[in-house]
């Protein structure tokens, strides 16, 4: 636990320290002149918002093995079969968290890529980016899937046990059920961040959460079924309740996929249709001469192009005054 503690505390106060005191820092971090400005509340709460995905992520990660834990508990027949149960779930559940780590990587470079071009009006660029990212997490996740069900004895007994125990096979056999919900968890992750790069921060908070609400009362109610049913060991249906939350929320991951999907083609047909009726003049442009900046204008009987779902635009021109003719300068 210290050595946690530690390995996250000394890098964060050496980037704390960088951004403040170093002279090496091109851009440093005066924080005494940044309150003398004043905070830019609306910006605050708006950064809080993207984060708050991956924040909700992490909490409720957490959470997610202690409500494991109390379930195991409280369905098991005494004290040594709830102990047995947690031992077998703290096996099973660290290859899956490792199989996982591809997909946060995955989504992290979708969420840099998608969000420099969403941000440049790259729509196009921005959809072929998630589209990557979906479909090596579907194609890594049936690979690390085939894998673990290939060798899962061999990865129980990394953990110390050894086939002449009684719950080895049982231990294989909930390695094997755990690691069937890893493609679709794959997919929410990736698409989970990638939510956040448009600026979507509460859908993303959702898509972070939707999991853990699916799972949380699965855990409790199917052991609750299996015990109303008669079942003699009704704390083993906790593992199954996982897995089969998992592809519940799959349905709201893949329409929350193609919502994304949609949304940055839709604004790709738009960027399109405005090149198309000449609107391209009234975006940002970097022109050589005075000359060369030319708008539509009514008054000399050019009518304004018509664009497509925009209903507000913004003319904004970078005007080069080292290029501009020395006549011009006093105009």
């Amino acid at each position: 636990a210290y050595s946690t503690v530690f390995s996250q505390l000394i890098p964060g106060a050496w980037i704390l320290w960088y951004i403040t005191f170093s002279k090496t820092n091109p851009v440093p971090v005066r924080w005494r002149q940044s309150f003398a400005d004043g905070v830019d509340w609306p910006l605050v709460l708006r950064i809080v918002q993207i984060g708050s995905g991956a924040a909700f992520s992490k909490i409720l990660g957490g959470a997610w093995t202690v409500v494991a834990f109390v379930a195991l508990r409280m369905f098991s027949t005494d004290d040594a079969n709830a102990s047995r149960l947690i031992a077998i779930w703290a096996v099973v559940s660290k290859p899956g968290t490792l199989m996982l780590m591809p997909s946060i990587g995955l989504g992290q470079a979708s969420v840099v890529l998608v969000a420099f071009n969403f941000g440049a009006r790259q729509f196009r660029r921005a959809f072929k980016s998630l589209k990557y990212t979906v479909s090596i997490s579907l194609v890594f996740g049936v690979a690390a899937l085939a894998l673990v069900l290939l060798l899962s004895p061999q990865i129980v007994q990394l953990f110390g046990f050894t086939t002449a125990d009684a719950d080895f096979e049982y231990c294989v056999s909930v390695l094997r059920l755990f690691m069937i919900s890893v493609p679709p968890v794959m997919l929410l992750f990736a698409v989970q961040q990638t939510y956040s790069a448009v600026g979507w921060g509460g859908p993303s908070a959702i898509l972070s959460a939707s999991r853990q609400l699916f799972q949380f009362p699965a855990m409790l109610l199917l052991p609750m079924l299996a015990r109303h049913l008669g079942s003699d060991d009704p704390a083993k249906f906790v593992f199954g309740a996982v897995v089969l939350a998992d592809y519940v929320n799959f349905v709201p991951t893949v329409y929350a996929t193609f919502v994304l999907f949609r949304y940055l083609l839709k604004l790709d047909k738009g960027e399109a249709a405005m090149k198309l009726a000449g609107a391209d003049d009234l975006l940002p442009t970097r022109p050589t001469s005075f000359d060369s900046v030319r708008s539509p204008s009514v008054s000399d009987g050019a009518d304004l192009p018509a664009v497509a779902d925009a209903t507000d635009i913004k003319i904004s021109v970078i005007f080069d005054a080292e290029a501009a003719p020395a006549s011009d300068a006093s105009s």
